[in-house]
């Protein structure tokens, strides 16, 4: 093999940074695949990536991978994410994706990250295997649903005859519930919908948070309503009453609008209660990932040594 050269990806050209992502992912499990305009959309605008922190490999010239690196801050912490690690199929097991992760926890450290998050697909195996070399160690199982729009809704468009006030919020609100989870998967966090809505559930009298909904509307060029995503779906923890909570805020955004395409991505398995929901609804598991979490700054990472 040629040598390798790794660069920002400020110093390459976006069709190379979305050449490298493409054939990357060109046998994943499922296609991710994109086009320039959407690549700027959703990795640079929605989900945050920074691309003087993002790397491409290039051999021969040719970009044959790429690690995609976002950055923020949450509740005092400055938090990275892994926001895809692609390699060529001819250029695996060449040492590329071990590069790009060597060059990145370095970037982790001299940005002092206090913790780095990913997700990988539960059976990839090697990727796993990799990461956990690197520091990441699982923290929790994520599961992936999908389907169509249920029928039967309209009895429970706005939680009518739930006993709870539905009120419409910004996602920045949400982070303020005290019951706001600490730890979210980033493209389902709050910072990650940009054109996302929210719904707060409220015990009707006392205006006391019970419960809220993240999604995400997607339409099309006639403005249409195409899909649904569910990014998060919470209670107030140790409420006898969470199952209706969530079925009452999945009924409601789900409800109007048409047929559709529903998913719900990223589902803890912590979240019984919403894994029932949306199986009630019909909604079907379609793969799980996990989801890792490694220190930067807690020495030096086990693939360094």
């Amino acid at each position: 093999m040629s040598s390798m050269d790794i660069r920002r990806l400020t110093d390459c050209s976006l069709c190379d940074a979305v050449q490298a992502l493409n054939q990357g992912f060109s046998d994943y499990v499922v296609d991710i695949r994109m086009t320039p305009a959407v690549f700027t959309k959703v990795k640079l605008s929605m989900e945050d990536i920074h691309p003087d922190h993002s790397f491409l490999a290039y051999v021969g010239g040719v970009p044959v991978g790429l690690l995609l690196n976002g950055l923020r801050t949450i509740r005092g912490e400055k938090v990275a994410w892994n926001g895809g690690t692609a390699v060529a199929p001819e250029y695996r097991r060449l040492g590329v994706a071990r590069a790009l992760m060597e060059r990145t926890l370095q970037e982790y450290r001299a940005l002092k990250v206090d913790m780095a998050q990913l997700e990988a697909i539960s059976q990839n195996d090697k990727a796993i295997a990799l990461y956990k070399q690197f520091g990441y160690q699982p923290v929790e199982t994520l599961y992936v649903y999908g389907g169509e729009t249920p029928g039967g809704l309209e009895e429970n468009a706005a939680g009518r005859e739930s006993g709870y006030d539905l009120i419409p919020s910004s996602p920045r609100e949400l982070a303020h519930l005290p019951f706001y989870p600490g730890l979210v998967p980033w493209q389902m966090q709050w910072g990650s919908a940009k054109e996302g809505q929210a719904l707060i559930a409220e015990d009707p009298g006392t205006g006391r948070p019970a419960g809220y909904v993240l999604y995400r509307h997607v339409y099309d060029e006639a403005g249409s309503l195409t899909a649904t995503s569910i990014l998060q779906c919470c209670t107030d923890g140790g409420r006898q009453d969470a199952p209706e909570i969530l079925d009452t805020l999945l009924r409601s955004v789900l409800s109007a609008g048409g047929a559709r395409r529903i998913s719900a991505n990223a589902v803890p398995e912590t979240q019984p209660d919403l894994m029932k929901a949306l199986e009630s609804l019909g909604l079907v598991q379609k793969l799980s990932q996990v989801h890792m979490v490694c220190r930067p700054m807690d020495g030096e990472a086990e693939g360094k040594r």
